[in-house]
């Protein structure tokens, strides 16, 4: 893998489906988001609680992440071992609603948007965020037939794949 120079505003366009999970949360980051929807009630007056549970990715049960709720909107393309849900905080228009009501209130979105979020599809390895080749044998999500993978399946990786500098 190789650093990149990626830019996420490739990512506008897609279906979202890097979101259909949640997302598995950092250090500090269930507190701040938690506080930020508290502060911001009125933006998030139809989401019903829990917000944040427990993961259940095997080996992650110990580990937060937002809450998943159920999708029915993806293509024909949609991968067949992936749920059919998204992460909480996507909006209607595919857009997330922590960065959305952010920019409304003019405060920065990355004080609440998880880091895994902003630098996806990249992933931190060995102090520097890369981005994964896209293939499917690479993959560190696929784990056999039930679940081949989950970084080899986004539409985006090979548009970040071709941003990467040589």
């Amino acid at each position: 893998m190789e650093e990149s120079t990626y830019s996420q505003s490739e990512c506008f366009g897609c279906d979202a489906r890097c979101c259909h999970d949640g997302v598995y949360l950092k250090d500090g980051e269930e507190e701040r988001i938690l506080d930020f929807v508290a502060r911001h009630s009125e933006d998030f007056a139809d989401l019903k609680p829990p917000l944040i549970v427990d993961g259940d990715w095997p080996g992650q049960e110990d580990e937060r992440k937002t809450e998943k709720i159920p999708r029915d909107d993806y293509g024909d393309d949609y991968p067949a071992h992936f749920t059919k849900t998204k992460c909480i905080f996507l909006d209607d228009q595919k857009r997330c609603r922590l960065e959305y009501v952010s920019e409304i209130h003019n405060e920065d979105p990355n004080d609440v948007k998880p880091i895994s979020c902003r630098m996806f599809p990249m992933r931190l390895e060995n102090g520097k965020y890369v981005v994964p080749s896209g293939k499917r044998e690479d993959d560190p999500d696929n784990i056999g037939d039930e679940y081949p993978g989950f970084i080899s399946f986004m539409p985006c990786i090979n548009r970040a794949k071709d941003m990467v500098k040589s």
